[in-house]
């Protein structure tokens, strides 16, 4: 097998439509997106085709440190199997791992794990071999010692799924390995699959897959869980995988907003009517942004591990300045004991203000194996040998901040890049925040689980430093939201064109909620304890002159659920202000305060000044004083209650 085996595609600029429609009529992908994979492929092979190397260094740190995956990936993509990787090789596989369909991902995943197209099934063996090479390689991401099952588990498992084939042995062929995966979570936590259902784990957080009605999966609505992404305005993002208006640098004005989120769901395997927004797709393996992601994900993991493995303990003024710093450096990532000096290719991660950040996980519930499954990439290993890219979701902002935002793989939390002068202020405001979460549980702002920074080399030689918040997704759940709206009390120009106000993937606004009426109707009891809490959450916003934040509101309605809910069931007691039922029960609500950190000072009072004189409403706009932004944020969303 050479490495620059000769071909012809590498000559083209774009994408020839030949290859195109062979690649379309066997995975959903539109022509912009094959052509901009198309020229990223170029740049990662030789001359039209792909070898195992390249294959390999393709996938960054998890290809230089694990050979047992990259090879058998590389054979499964190689449909023809002559050694190497032709583009519509390489793209038809890709894309089956982010948007097939949960058959085309099964095909897939037994051709990863009975690899180099071997015809007969899976004797124990080779079981036995790749259960102990996932579990070395998970191990290896986060350089612990692996926890592998031990030969009697493992042929237990095997024992379960596998059947007797012509010749008196016993193997796994590919009917068993299909129904295994549907029915055993037990063999699928073997493939490195932690979960109880493992198609929740197998579906991609981000794929729109392909309508596939053959079998009945062992999945249940009850357990289904959806997928938020970041919109502060349906014109302002673009999805950078089509190669379009790419943000080249990080720009984040001081003090920007943090966050921004709509609702969208993982779509349930087998089910294309749960449309996936377009704007958000998988960061996969030869993105320009993998490395990062990776190292982000191991560095999350690592600064994890490391707060806690101590004892929960109260508080101190010296916790708000303490900071946990790691150096991941690839080329020796394998070697025992913390890596201390920097090199070429190393990168430095480090977590701010660790202990009063685990505290803010444990006032919001998230455990401890929630939040590491959530940002580390063990999931990752499992998820890729069964045919399913489920890494973060990237998604760049064109609006005010400028800022990138990757949706953890199970759409549980958001994080957002910075620049360094809001994380400075953060840090320095991290107290406050603490204070007054710790004195309201039930508080609607944004929670917010860490700040950190990247430290990274470029490809000019140089090196780039990156800071980043961990917040939770407001709609986060185990239902469809049906309708969500983005609320600041403003009504200058705070409604979307017609055309889009029916698409439930985009946050309507202010004016929107009064062209349809929505109300939250809770009761005259729980709206005044609804306002209460709003009240004191607003004043503090108020106190720290923040203005221009908006109230998040998701509509989940019963009469079009498909959903498991307890509709009949008084849970008054265990509600949050956070996600909380109709008085009569026929609808649901999701409610959260974002986009907190937009600062009072000489430009935003420029910017009012201004906006005055164009819209002669001065009190009317978006941005006006705290304070009085503050009474009108309240007063709209008392009149929205009932």
């Amino acid at each position: 097998m050479t490495c620059c085996s000769t071909g012809n595609t590498w000559l083209f600029r774009k994408l020839p439509k030949k290859i195109y429609l062979q690649l379309s009529s066997s995975v959903d992908i539109s022509y912009s997106e094959a052509n901009h994979l198309f020229n990223r492929f170029k740049t990662l092979s030789s001359r039209g085709y792909m070898c195992l190397k390249q294959f390999r260094d393709s996938l960054g740190l998890i290809g230089s440190i694990e050979l047992f995956l990259p090879e058998r990936m590389f054979y499964a993509f190689d449909i023809d199997c002559d050694g190497k990787l032709s583009f519509l090789d390489y793209a038809t596989s890709l894309f089956t791992m982010l948007r097939g369909s949960e058959s085309a991902k099964l095909e897939l995943s037994y051709k990863i794990i009975n690899t180099k197209c071997k015809l007969h099934g899976i004797t124990l063996d080779e079981f036995v071999e790749l259960v102990r090479s996932i579990f070395e390689a998970k191990a290896s991401l986060l350089r612990e010692t692996p926890q592998t099952p031990s030969y009697e588990q493992i042929y237990e498992i095997f024992y379960q799924v596998s059947s007797v084939n012509s010749y008196g042995d016993r193997e796994i062929s590919k009917k068993d390995y299909i129904v295994a995966i549907r029915t055993n979570y037990k063999f699928a936590a073997l493939l490195g699959v932690s979960n109880q259902h493992p198609l929740q784990s197998y579906c991609s957080v981000c794929a729109r897959t392909i309508t596939d009605n053959s079998q009945t999966p062992f999945y249940s609505t009850q357990n289904r869980h959806y997928y938020n992404h970041v919109n502060v305005g349906h014109s302002e993002f673009r999805r950078t995988y089509y190669g379009k208006r790419i943000i080249k640098q990080i720009r984040s004005k001081p003090i920007r907003d943090f966050a921004s989120e709509v609702s969208l769901p993982i779509q349930k395997p087998g089910n294309s009517n749960e449309v996936v927004n377009p704007k958000c797709l998988a960061v996969y393996f030869g993105h320009k942004r993998w490395n990062h992601v990776i190292n982000t994900m191991i560095g999350l993991r690592l600064t994890a591990k490391q707060v806690y493995k101590h004892e929960r303990r109260q508080i101190f003024p010296a916790d708000f300045n303490e900071y946990y710093t790691f150096i991941i450096n690839p080329n020796d990532w394998l070697q025992k004991g913390p890596v201390e000096e920097m090199t070429e290719h190393s990168v430095r991660f480090t977590e701010y203000a660790p202990r009063v950040f685990r505290e803010v996980r444990e006032m919001a519930g998230l455990t401890q194996q929630e939040y590491c499954e959530s940002v580390g990439p063990e999931q990752l290993i499992g998820n890729m040998a069964m045919g399913n890219l489920s890494t973060m979701s990237e998604l760049v902002s064109e609006g005010k901040s400028g800022a990138l935002f990757y949706y953890s793989p199970n759409g549980r939390l958001i994080i957002k890049t910075i620049n360094k002068r809001c994380a400075q202020y953060f840090r320095k405001w991290l107290v406050f925040y603490y204070s007054h979460y710790a004195k309201n549980p039930n508080m609607l702002i944004t929670k917010f689980y860490g700040v950190f920074s990247l430290l990274s080399p470029t490809t000019r030689g140089k090196r780039e430093k990156l800071y980043f918040i961990v917040m939770n997704n407001v709609f986060h759940s185990n239902v469809t939201i049906h309708r969500r709206y983005d609320l600041k009390g403003s009504i200058v120009g705070r409604s979307l064109p017609e055309d889009e106000r029916e698409d439930h993937t985009i946050a309507l606004k202010d004016l929107d909620i009064l062209y349809y009426n929505d109300k939250i109707r809770i009761g005259v009891d729980r709206k005044k304890k609804l306002l209460a809490a709003l009240r004191i959450d607003v004043n503090f916003l108020r106190e720290s002159k923040f203005l221009d934040y908006s109230l998040l509101v998701g509509f989940h309605y019963r009469n079009k659920s498909k959903d498991h809910v307890h509709w009949e069931i008084d849970q008054m007691s265990l509600e949050t202000w956070n996600s909380i039922k109709s008085e009569d029960r026929s609808e649901m609500y999701y409610l959260g305060i974002i986009d907190i950190f937009t600062k009072w000072g000489f430009r935003k009072s420029m910017e009012h000044l201004m906006r005055s004189i164009q819209t002669f409403k001065p009190g009317k706009i978006s941005c006006i004083h705290p304070r009085k932004y503050a009474d009108r944020f309240q007063q709209f969303v008392s009149s929205i209650v009932i």
